[in-house]
Parts: structure tokens; C-alpha cells; sequence
């Protein structure tokens, strides 16, 4: 979680706050909170989602796995877990008029000015900074040092420049505290420390205005910028920008600059619509490696409201791309969160040689309130152009919401999310593997506050969770839906639906063509996962349902000369809804060809995949077609799993297909593979069963054996 650092509240003051928000509530989120209609607005989808693993070579190199993406409501709500083709998560908010207050002492910046560090009182109405002494002073030119009242507020003119000298860490950084506000209408900078890193700079005020810009970065080359921390004892109403990113390189064995930190902790309100930055330097040229970025953290106790566009980026580099680094927002104690500013913490990409960088996470986090996000998340592995190397991982992202001193509210989100790994060169002869992708988690826990809120991914068109492909294919992952039991002080009680509409490509990476090592083996297909509580159902018999009309693809991938049959296999679904079970997707979860021809004892097709569909306090029906025939090998065709759809009332008009793979059957020794076992059982009545079924075995010297077909207990 989030911090404030250096400062804790007095307990008269806390509470103070805490009863004047709760009574004001609605005058302050309507000035500055105002979501405008609840949060959703009824759109068709155009938002995707991609956590898949980057391309390896095809001579030794890998494909990498994905990341998964999960949403799970801890002792829920009661409300729903969904993800939706339609809707888009309103994030809008209307910006505070605040008004700056700078007491009693105020220095005005009107013409680009440098206050310098001293150890003697300069000239009448010099403003000046002492070493390790934290107040400003302007002089009253008596000859004594630091006997004048400190500066209680600055205000920079438009078009003025407020360059502050190094008082402050072993003069590496500045550091200014004062009692009132900033109020910055120009620019405010920092010395060099040294050629090789600009200034940081401290500031601790009441609030900071911001209209302008805050500017600590790199200018000289491969210059690192300085860090920007941002105390404000009240409140940040920002809506200029702030940029401590590293300068670039284009000196011989000179890196690019890496970015400054940017945090900013207040003790009330953050809002912020100006663009902050904080990545690495780009090298070029005869520069060598990227920079890395500078973290970034915004986060206040009472409401956090931003639409700037908040970037971490490695920068990208001639002989490696440098890492991104992770960004966080958070509220602590209530408040809703709200972001519609894009989000990018990726890894640079090499552009001559060596590897791409690692993208960093992506932390977005609310104790009571809601949180609403629709701006894109991007935290991508940097690429490679050379063909020894490899792709940089991609970050994970977390949204969390749990209790602070209020209930804890929705969670609604749309917008692109990118955490997929980086490519590696796929041209043959190349070596180099991709990256791996990065998970993605939608976390509610609403202990003691089940209110009936959504956890929701809105206007969505598709998720890709695939594997990338190489010499060797990389596996793909899922995506996982739990919706849990309420429980309010030790009385439980039933949890909400489960619901996705969007299609998923869960497709394990493939043997590119060309590639020089065998055995080589296909990746894994992956999973829809979705389910609710397992106990508390028979307490209200219209929730606790799982409803899924998206299309998956969760095929493993193709291999060459693989010789085992537990790679490539396809993956499926599972669904358990206590109330009842709902399909009308297409699933697809063959297992992967082999594509080998050698003509010895490798060349295994992988497993076809498997769904299961179960209920016990209602019905499940099924309309879509499923497909899990075992994939094709010289020598032995895959199996295919089996299918199994068990409660009260069964209904099914959807085709199965579980053929077992084929063999070569004129290779001595080959077998093919055996059919899916098929389940239908209804507990009450008998199932409505009008799909057809083909399980039959496939091809080889030695042919695979059927599969069961078993309807209501009986062998059909």
C-alpha cells in the first residue's frame, strides 16, 4: 500500500476531517468528484485485452507463456463478477476551482530567477537557501543570516522560470518547506548535481497549485533526472505537467539517463489532469544501453481523480532497451478513485543489439469508495532487433478494493490492457526467446460491506491469453472468475453471478517453421475458469449463475518431433455455477499437431482438452459447439479428454466432437489416439440431450479405442 511519508496526522485533526468529509461528502465529490451518471455508459465494446507471451527464434529460442488475467471477488458482495461486450466505465470528474492561499511572507516569481545556496546574507530582497536548513528567506539586507521570516508560499508567473539551488542530501537535491501554498503558473527546476544527474527536488506545502510545469530532467547527455516528491500537507490540484525523465545518449559508451521518481502523498485531495513522466532516456547513435524509468506514485486518503497520462517507460537503447518502473495510485482510508489518463510503464526495445526491457506493474488501489478506470494500461516487454537476444518481460497489473473507514464500491473498468511480453526475431537462425506476459488481477474484498457492488470489465471485444510461438512453443493461460460468499461478521450468505460475453484466444505457441532442435513441443492451450460460491446458493435461488456466451480458443500448439504426449495439449473450460450454468459459446481445445516426418518414435499429437459444466441448485444448458479432438502425430495421435455436464436439469443441443488423433498407419508401432468420454447426467429429470456426439478414436497401426457416450447412467 501506498504511504505518506514523514508525516503523521494528529488524532483531533483525523477525526476532524473524517466527520467534516462525511458531512460534506456530497458538496466535495460534487465540485470535484462528479462521475456524471454512476460510472457506466451504454456503448458496443472496442477495448481488448492481451496478456500473451512474446515470439521466439526458431533455432533454439523460445516462445514465452502469457499471463492470466483473474477476477476475484473475496468474500463478495452478492453483486456481480463480469466481463461485458457493451458498456464503458465513466471516469469523468469535474476539476476543483481552488484558489491559493501563500500567508503572511509570500515570494513571487515574476522573471526566471535562481535562489542560490549561502552561507552569507545576500543582497536586500535576494530570496536565498542556507545548506540543510529547510525555510526559505528573503533578504532583509542587516548582514545576519536566517533571521528573517521564512517564506510562507511562492507563486511562479506564466513564462517565469523558478530554478532552485541544492541545499539539501550533500547538495544532490533541493529541499524546500514552507506553511502555505505553491502556486505555479511557469516552471519549476533544479540545478545540476553533477553532469550526470540533474537536481532532485523536495517540496512540503499546504497545497500545491500547479498550472505550468515541474521539470527535472535530464539535459545533458545520458543525464539522469532528479526525483520529484511532492508533500502537500492538504491537497494537489495539478494541471500542468512534471517530467523528471533521463536525457538521451548519443556518446560512445555513454547510457541514456535514467528518470527521477515521481511521488506525490497529500493528506486530503489529489486531483491531477497534467501529464507526468518519468522514463528513461532513449540512447542512439554510438549511445549504448536505454535508460531505466523512475517510479510513480500519486495517492492521498480522500479521493484521487486523474486524467493525465502517467508514463514510465524504459527507453529504448542501441545495445539493450531499459526497464520500466511500476506506478501506483491509491486511496487510503474512503473516496472513490477515477482515471482516464493512459498508463504505460513498458520496457524499451534494443535497436541493435541486446535485449528488450521488462516492463514493471501497474498497482491501482481503493480502501472504500469506488474505482473507476478508463484510461489504457500499458506494460508491454521491449523488443529486439538482434537475432541472439531477447524480448523483455511484460508487468503484471493489479486493481484492488477493499474497506478503509468506509464500504468499499464498485469496481468498473474499461480500456485497452496490454502486459504482453516482447518479440524476439522469429527470421531463421535466430536465437533469442520472448518475453513473458504479465498477469492481470481485478480484486475485490468486500468483508463486512456486501452491498451488492460489480466488479466489472466493460466494453471489451476479446482477450488474448495466447503462448508465443518459437523453436519451442510457449504455454497460454486463462482467465478466471470466482465470485465468493458474503460475510458479514461470521454470517455468510450467498455471492453474485459470474458473467463473460467477450471471445477468448487461449492458443498455446507453435514450432515455428524452420526450427533447428528437436524434439520441439507446442505449447499448452489454457482455460475459462469461471465460478461462484460452492455453499451458501440454496439461500436465494436468483444469483449464484454462471453465464458465459463468449467464443474460446483453447487449443494447444503445433509441434515438431515432440515425444511426449503431455505438451500441446489442449486446454478447455470449467464452470460451476451453484444456481445454474449457462453456455452458448463455441469451444475450441484440439490438441496440437506434430508435424514431424521422420519416421521414428516421435511425432505425438497432443491431448484434445476438457469442460466440465456443473450446478446444484439449478440448470445447466448448453448451445454451444465443443471441439476436442486430439491432435495429429506421426507416431501417436492425442487423446482427447472428455466432457462432463452434471446437475438438477441438463439441457444440450450442441454438437460434441473428441476424436482421438491420428497416425501414420503404415509406421510400424503408431497408435492412435483414444475418443473423449462423454457424461450427461440430470438428477431430477432426464436430459433434454439433442446434440450429437463423436468420440471415436483415430487412426494408427494401432487404432485408438472410442470414447464413453454416458446419458443419464447409461453407455450409449
Amino acid at each position: 500500500m501506498l504511504q505518506k511519508e514523514g508525516k503523521i496526522m494528529g488524532s483531533k485533526r483525523t477525526f476532524y476531517l473524517l466527520v467534516m468529509l462525511l458531512a460534506l461528502s456530497i458538496t466535495v465529490y460534487g465540485c470535484g468528484g462528479d462521475g456524471g451518471g454512476g460510472g457506466v455508459s451504454p456503448v458496443a465494446g472496442i477495448y481488448t485485452i492481451n496478456t500473451s507471451g512474446g515470439d521466439g527464434g526458431p533455432a533454439g529460442g523460445s516462445g514465452r507463456s502469457a499471463g492470466d488475467v483473474e477476477l476475484y471477488a473475496y468474500y463478495g458482495s452478492g453483486g456481480p463478477l463480469e466481463i461485458l461486450k457493451t458498456g464503458a466505465a465513466d471516469a469523468s470528474w469535474t476539476p476543483s476551482t481552488a484558489v491559493a492561499n501563500l500567508g503572511g511572507n509570500p515570494l513571487a516569481v515574476t522573471a526566471d530567477t535562481t535562489i542560490q545556496v549561502l552561507g552569507a546574507e545576500p543582497a536586500a530582497g535576494t530570496p536565498y537557501l542556507i545548506a540543510n536548513i529547510y525555510s526559505l528567506y528573503i533578504s532583509d539586507g542587516d548582514g545576519a543570516i536566517q533571521d528573517e521570516t521564512p517564506v510562507t508560499g511562492i507563486s511562479v508567473a506564466s513564462g517565469a522560470t523558478l530554478t532552485l539551488g541544492l541545499n539539501y542530501n550533500t547538495a544532490t537535491g533541493a529541499r524546500i518547506e514552507m506553511s502555505y501554498d505553491i502556486d505555479n503558473h511557469g516552471t519549476i527546476t533544479t540545478e545540476d548535481a553533477s553532469t550526470t544527474a540533474r537536481g532532485d527536488l523536495r517540496l512540503y506545502m499546504a497545497s500545491y497549485l500547479g498550472n505550468s510545469s515541474i521539470d527535472t530532467s535530464g539535459t545533458l547527455d545520458g543525464q539522469d533526472g532528479g526525483y520529484v516528491y511532492l508533500s502537500p500537507n492538504i491537497s494537489f490540484f495539478n494541471n500542468g505537467t512534471i517530467n523528471t525523465s533521463g536525457a538521451g545518449s548519443t556518446t560512445a559508451t555513454v547510457a541514456a539517463g535514467d528518470g527521477g521518481y515521481v511521488r506525490v502523498y497529500v493528506d486530503y485531495w489529489l486531483e491531477n489532469t497534467g501529464d507526468i513522466t518519468t522514463d528513461g532516456g532513449t540512447a542512439s547513435g554510438a549511445g549504448t544501453t536505454g535508460g531505466s524509468a523512475g517510479a510513480l506514485s500519486l495517492g492521498g486518503p480522500f479521493g484521487l481523480f486523474n486524467s493525465g497520462n502517467l508514463s514510465t517507460r524504459g527507453g529504448n537503447g542501441v545495445t539493450g532497451g531499459g526497464s520500466g518502473n511500476y506506478l501506483e495510485l491509491g486511496v487510503w482510508w474512503f473516496g472513490d478513485l477515477r482515471n482516464s489518463g493512459n498508463m504505460d510503464t513498458s520496457g524499451g526495445d534494443a535497436t541493435a543489439t541486446g535485449s528488450g526491457g521488462d516492463g514493471e506493474r501497474i498497482g491501482i488501489y481503493s480502501y472504500g469508495g469506488d474505482l473507476i478506470n478508463s484510461g489504457d494500461l500499458t506494460t508491454t516487454g521491449g523488443t529486439t532487433v538482434d537475432t541472439a537476444s531477447s524480448g523483455g518481460d511484460g508487468g503484471d497489473i493489479s486493481v484492488y478494493i477493499s474497506s478503509g473507514y468506509d464500504a468499499p464500491g464498485d469496481i468498473l473498468f474499461s480500456g485497452n490492457i496490454n502486459t504482453s511480453g516482447g518479440d524476439a526475431v522469429t527470421s531463421a537462425g535466430a536465437t533469442g526467446s520472448g518475453g513473458y506476459g504479465g498477469d492481470v488481477y481485478l480484486e475485490g474484498y468486500y468483508y463486512n460491506y456486501p452491498e451488492g457492488q460489480r466488479i466489472a470489465l466493460l466494453g471489451y471485444t476479446g482477450v488474448d491469453t495466447s503462448g508465443g510461438d518459437g523453436n519451442f512453443g510457449g504455454d497460454a493461460n486463462g482467465v478466471y472468475m470466482y465470485n465468493n460468499y458474503t460475510d458479514t461478521a461470521g454470517v455468510f450468505g450467498p455471492g453474485g453471478n459470474v458473467t463473460n460475453e467477450v471471445d477468448i484466444s487461449a492458443i498455446g505457441g507453435s514450432v515455428l517453421a524452420g526450427a533447428t532442435t528437436t524434439p520441439a513441443n507446442g505449447g499448452d492451450g489454457g482455460y475459462l475458469d469461471m465460478e461462484t460460491d460452492y455453499y451458501f446458493g440454496m439461500l436465494n435461488s436468483s444469483t449464484e449463475k454462471v453465464v458465459n456466451s463468449g467464443n474460446v480458443n483453447a487449443s494447444g500448439g503445433n509441434s515438431l518431433e515432440n515425444n511426449s504426449a503431455w505438451y500441446a495439449e489442449g486446454g478447455g473450460i470449467y464452470l460451476w455455477g451453484y444456481n445454474g450454468v449457462t453456455n452458448s459459446g463455441n469451444v475450441i481445445a484440439n490438441g496440437g499437431d506434430d508435424s514431424g516426418t521422420d519416421g521414428g518414435t516421435t511425432g505425438i499429437g497432443g491431448y484434445g482438452g476438457w469442460i466440465g459444466m456443473y450446478a446444484q441448485g439449478g440448470p445447466v444448458n448448453n448451445s454451444g459447439t465443443f471441439s476436442l479432438n486430439g491432435g495429429y502425430g506421426e507416431y501417436q495421435g492425442g487423446g482427447s479428454d472428455g466432457l462432463e455436464m452434471f446437475g438438477p436439469k441438463v439441457k444440450n443441443s450442441g454438437d460434441v466432437t473428441g476424436t482421438g488423433g491420428g497416425a501414420d498407419a503404415s509406421l510400424a508401432g503408431s497408435t492412435g489416439g483414444d475418443g473423449a468420454d462423454v457424461e450427461l447426467l440430470s438428477i431430477d429429470v432426464a436430459t433434454n440431450q439433442t446434440g450429437t456426439v463423436t468420440n471415436t478414436g483415430g487412426a494408427g497401426e494401432t487404432n485408438g479405442v472410442a470414447g464413453m457416450y454416458i446419458l443419464d447412467g447409461v453407455i450409449q
